[in-house]
């Protein structure tokens, strides 16, 4: 699985929070009944799957349900996806995943949810490192993947992470060793 998933599912404690791969099971209008007792519908855009990313936008619509894009793709080409979607989510999530739920909860919620990326909140990555056991029923390996890392200092011109984190920053190798 992509580990932002993880990261939003550790970070949206206390709430319940629900994945679904549509890699592994492609969604379709019999996937309605469970969606609509939602609270919010996120979708991670990654360029390669961005053409169905906003398919699934257009038939989740009906059902009145807000629909988050967020991703590297939706970092590099906001513009692309502003219309698809009720919320924009750019940049890194753990910098505003709480207060965009808190905002759900009082019915206050903005179209575009931002944030820059800040090396001190490389400490939040330990929420990468728990729930891969949510994943068992994808049939994915069983791996658990420690975040030890972002940014770069590569400045390939294809690259929307140059832009976004230019400098690598790293955690405590005694907080990754806590992780595995």
């Amino acid at each position: 699985p992509h580990i932002a998933l993880l990261l939003l599912r550790n970070l949206s404690f206390p709430h319940e929070v629900d994945f679904h791969d549509d890699y592994v099971d492609f969604i379709t209008e019999k996937h309605f009944k469970r969606f609509s007792q939602y609270d919010l519908i996120g979708i991670n855009v990654l360029t390669q799957s961005a053409k169905r990313s906003y398919e699934l936008c257009n038939l989740l619509k009906p059902l009145n349900i807000p629909i988050a894009l967020g991703g590297p793709h939706i970092l590099g080409v906001p513009e692309e996806a502003k219309h698809l979607c009720d919320i924009l989510c750019i940049g890194p999530a753990e910098s505003y995943w709480k207060q965009l739920l808190s905002d759900i909860e009082k019915g206050e919620v903005k179209k575009i949810y931002y944030a820059k990326y800040d090396p001190s909140m490389i400490h939040e990555l330990r929420y990468y490192s728990s729930g891969y056991e949510e994943f068992d029923s994808f049939g994915y390996l069983p791996v658990t993947i420690p975040v030890y890392s972002r940014g770069c200092n590569n400045r390939c011109s294809f690259c929307v992470i140059s832009d976004f984190m230019p400098n690598w920053h790293s955690r405590q190798m005694y907080d990754v060793i806590q992780d595995i």
